[in-house]
């Protein structure tokens, strides 16, 4: 909340912590009394976030109660600072994509190689993500459609690909 961050740079008042919303953090907030009505607003403030916090962790529930794919997810929350959304996150929206990349070198290389390739993947994904500043679909275009196979996995890409390649050998045929 920048707000509060405000109103306690107009008071010079500064976190003995890193962050004002840890445990430790949030603790000195509210020990600290700010001059009207910038105390009221942080009071307000803390409310808010309390509201906030218990959907959130209602929602956490109702996610744990479902145990999809349980086992991956519970991996991924060993990543430090990965929480159980978080992670589930992470699990739904890539788990298919990369099972798929994984799956494909693995029948041909072997797990040991897939696990390394798959790796440096993604590492080289992010790396040129946080380098160029650009999002993940720039990337893709930019980086991935220079290795694209000669026939797309989509349906519309095999079928314009192929829609080229015929009407290059009528073309060529025609000249004949």
């Amino acid at each position: 909340m920048n707000m509060v961050h405000s109103y306690l740079s107009k008071q010079n008042l500064h976190a003995p912590c890193r962050s004002i919303w840890t445990v430790e953090g949030r603790r000195w907030l509210e020990g600290e009394r700010l001059s009207y009505p910038h105390n009221e607003m942080k009071d307000y403030c803390l409310q808010l976030i309390d509201s906030v916090t218990e959907v959130i962790e209602a929602y956490d529930r109702k996610l744990r109660g479902l145990e999809i794919i349980a086992e991956e997810v519970e991996l991924i929350e060993t990543i430090p600072y990965v929480g159980y959304t978080r992670a589930l996150t992470i699990a739904l929206e890539t788990g298919p994509i990369l099972g798929r990349y994984f799956s494909g070198i693995a029948r041909r290389r072997g797990r040991k190689i897939a696990k390394i390739s798959l790796a440096r993947k993604i590492a080289k994904g992010v790396y040129h993500m946080l380098k160029n500043n650009i999002t993940f679909a720039e990337y893709k275009s930019k980086y991935l459609a220079k290795r694209a196979p000669l026939f797309a996995f989509t349906p519309q890409g095999y079928l314009s690909r192929l829609g080229s390649l015929a009407s290059g050998i009528l073309t060529s045929c025609a000249s004949h």
